[in-house]
């Protein structure tokens, strides 16, 4: 008796997991205003304010594209600094989720450039000398031309930002110029 009990227990455990998993916690958009407090924090850089998104379960059966575009959209109205979209994409361009350190890892990107005949990609957002320069090293190494607007990334680390962006100028051929002079037209 005592173990049919056991049993039926952990069963019902698993399943109110599952369901919590699989259904409440992705729907749930939590949150959190923290004032942090560093040392050694810039002085240049107080007031800044830092938006997190973290967990999306993106590309799981209750997380679709209208939902990060809800998550987004709520995101944006806090009006953090560091998540601010330089530009907000139309409606016709393609949404290709990024859950690694580059956007070439488990993605369609690739065979969407291949289709479409795009041999340049612009990066931009953050981590430069993570996200920004593995995802440039990805596209160098399929033959792709690289612009990086270098006042449109951000870095977790200064030198490193800086070093990042003077490796994939000089080691992928990338374009560093300001976001203002980045041109989409042929």
């Amino acid at each position: 008796m005592r173990l049919a009990v056991g049993a039926a227990a952990a069963t019902a455990g698993a399943v109110v997991g599952a369901a919590y998993a699989g259904i409440v916690e992705p729907r749930r958009l939590r949150i959190r205003r923290l004032t942090l407090r560093l040392p050694r924090w810039p002085q240049r850089l107080d007031g800044l304010r830092v938006a997190v998104i973290a967990d999306l379960h993106a590309g799981g059966p209750h997380v679709d594209e209208d939902r990060i575009e809800q998550i987004v959209g709520r995101v944006n109205g806090e009006r953090p600094d560091l998540v601010e979209p330089i530009l907000p994409p139309a409606e016709e361009v393609p949404f290709i989720i990024k859950a690694r350190h580059t956007i070439f890892y488990g993605t369609p990107l690739e065979y969407f450039l291949g289709q479409n005949g795009i041999r340049h990609l612009v990066l931009a957002g953050q981590v430069t000398e993570q996200c920004i320069l593995y995802s440039a090293l990805d596209a160098y190494v399929r033959h792709l031309e690289i612009t990086i607007p270098a006042d449109a990334v951000a870095g977790i680390d200064r030198k490193l930002h800086e070093a990042a962006l003077e490796m994939m100028a000089a080691n992928m051929d990338a374009e560093t110029p300001p976001a203002a002079e980045v041109s989409f037209t042929d």
